[in-house]
């Protein structure tokens, strides 16, 4: 994932993945201000031990008992970044991408996916156990059973209220994301046309 150095090569033992960010924008929290910086990163995950701890090749994954062909190289790239500045958050989408916005002001609520970078880092994309909401006092829970940030793929997503959009510039009400997390992609909130039934959670939510 993208580090302010430039090119980052990082290898992973989960399942093999490339991934080029390509980030414009006037300011990075913490790094530069008032300039515009490119960044660019290339990293590999590669296949963990499978069942019966088999790693498979690249090229095949372990479906249902059987050996099955499966894309194992994917490319994800930013259409933007959060910007947080004077208790004003916004999206700010880059240019190449202002033609999806179109119509976009017809609804209420987005959601909102970006990449949690500043986790970035292969201790905490190892953690696959965590105490849920940082306190000791709640069980050891996986992290595919939380909302943790500390999790093998840093996708966050986020339920915002579209306050305003102007050009490539869309205003939320809040987002629990960093000033400068990159953002993967947005798509307009459908409520459910039915409300979900017998749902049970967990005692600690």
């Amino acid at each position: 994932m993208p580090y302010i150095e430039g090119i980052v090569n990082n290898q992973y033992n989960i399942l093999t993945m490339f991934a080029v960010f390509v980030i414009k924008q006037k300011t990075w929290d913490n790094f530069f201000v008032h300039k515009t910086i490119e960044m660019s990163g290339n990293f590999s995950i590669k296949p963990s031990a499978g069942v019966g701890g088999v790693i498979h090749s690249e090229s095949e994954r372990c479906l249902n008992g059987r050996r099955t062909p499966m894309k194992t190289s994917y490319q994800i790239y930013p259409i933007g970044f959060i910007e947080k500045s004077n208790e004003i958050t916004e999206i700010d989408i880059f240019d190449e991408f202002t033609d999806a916005l179109l119509g976009l002001e017809s609804f209420s609520h987005i959601h909102v996916l970006y990449w949690f970078h500043q986790n970035d880092i292969p201790d905490k994309r190892r953690t696959l156990r965590v105490h849920p909401r940082k306190n000791e006092q709640n069980p050891l829970t996986g992290v595919f059973a939380t909302h943790s940030p500390i999790r093998p793929n840093l996708l966050a997503m986020s339920l915002c209220r579209i306050l305003s959009i102007a050009s490539n510039r869309i205003r939320i009400d809040t987002i629990d994301a960093h000033n400068g997390s990159p953002v993967i992609d947005i798509k307009c909130y459908f409520p459910p046309k039915e409300p979900l039934e017998n749902i049970h959670l967990p005692d600690w939510v």
